[in-house]
């Protein structure tokens, strides 16, 4: 790993584990990490490719990296050991929250998506460009409620 992308890594995960994946953005990071602006997107393409990286550098393991391809101004949610991503162009993907990259589910909502989801009980909330969005859990069964 490179000495910058280290760096980039390990300021991201201090100012995350003090302040809050939400409260840091990506000019903080560049700021605390001394690097320049063009150094942090040659290594990240945005600050979820951080985050999804940053999760397990805190420990030292890389246990895997993934481009999902799109750009997300949204912050990630973490729910129910699921990470959800909602892109600027409306793709919504869940990614397990494991060791091994596993993407559990991709769609394309057909709105843009530049705040964080709210997880309330059984439903998330999303706000979009021309929408507001309720999404509820289906259990196996195919009845509403939260999944077991």
């Amino acid at each position: 790993m490179s000495q910058v992308r280290e760096r980039i890594l390990n300021t991201a995960s201090d100012l995350f584990y003090r302040k809050g994946i939400q409260a840091v953005g990506v000019d903080a990071i560049i700021v605390q990490a001394d690097v320049a602006r063009m150094s942090f997107y040659r290594h990240f393409k945005s600050k979820e490719g951080l985050v999804l990286a940053c999760l397990d550098a805190r420990d030292g393991k890389k246990q895997w990296e993934h481009d999902l391809e799109m750009e997300c101004h949204a912050s990630p949610a973490l729910a129910a050991g699921r990470l959800y991503l909602f892109g600027q162009k409306g793709t919504a993907v869940v990614v397990a929250a494991a060791r091994e990259f596993r993407e559990l589910f991709r769609t394309e909502m057909g709105d843009a998506f530049h705040a964080s989801p709210a997880f309330v009980q059984d439903r998330m909330f999303l706000r979009g460009m021309t929408n507001v969005w309720c999404v509820r859990t289906i259990n196996e069964a195919g009845k509403e409620g939260a999944q077991p």
